[in-house]
């Protein structure tokens, strides 16, 4: 009985992850990157950008404001463009309060929780769960616990996205390796799927 409900809970964490990454992906990209569409991504002010050939680097910013509470969590968008498009979505605490002047308000870091996750699509706008990466960096292994992962969903689902142009909120995220898009050979890249889960997860929903 008991491994039966140990599936059961590594299943929902799996497609929670993947609901996460998802809901990132549709809330800033159309579909995949255009970088002069008419989407999210090119409302939010740019921080970092880096061109080399045909290869586009990125890093832009916004976020989550709760709308019950007084607190706020920073949103950083990497996307690095060549062959295919990989981005990654960290997602932190405030280091300190940020005043929004277009709503005169000051929020606050979100207190009681050290939320500090690198989630990444490495093929964005192809239909690949095995290319979806959920990284903890509060802990060494990687891994979320339920709780924070709950946390988490809760909280950037009840709260309001602003665009927040105020690169010195960003800065000590800004190239940091948490904060791009993993190599397959990185120690963050932390796959949500395998591919034999990936084939079980598209036969579970035909």
């Amino acid at each position: 009985m008991k491994t039966e409900i140990d599936a059961s809970t590594r299943h929902i964490n799996k497609i929670t992850k993947k609901y996460v990454i998802d809901m990132f992906n549709a809330l800033i990209f159309s579909n995949s990157v255009l970088w002069d569409g008419d989407d999210q991504f090119n409302e939010l002010p740019i921080f970092s950008t880096e061109r080399e050939g045909e290869s586009r680097e990125e890093q832009r910013g916004a976020i989550f404001v709760s709308k019950k509470t007084s607190n706020a969590v920073r949103l950083l968008v990497s996307v690095d463009v060549s062959i295919n498009q990989r981005v990654c979505y960290r997602v932190v605490g405030l280091k300190t309060p940020v005043r929004i002047d277009s709503d005169k308000q000051l929020y606050y870091p979100f207190e009681g929780h050290s939320l500090d996750v690198s989630v990444a699509d490495l093929n964005l706008g192809k239909q690949d769960p095995t290319s979806y990466s959920f990284y903890d960096n509060t802990n060494p292994t990687g891994e979320i616990s339920n709780s924070r992962l709950f946390t988490l969903v809760s909280f950037v689902t009840s709260a309001a996205f602003i665009a927040l142009d105020k690169k010195e909120v960003f800065d000590d995220l800004l190239l940091d390796e948490l904060s791009i898009p993993p190599a397959m050979s990185s120690p963050h890249y932390k796959p949500v799927f395998g591919a034999m889960n990936a084939e079980a997860y598209f036969w579970d929903r035909s």
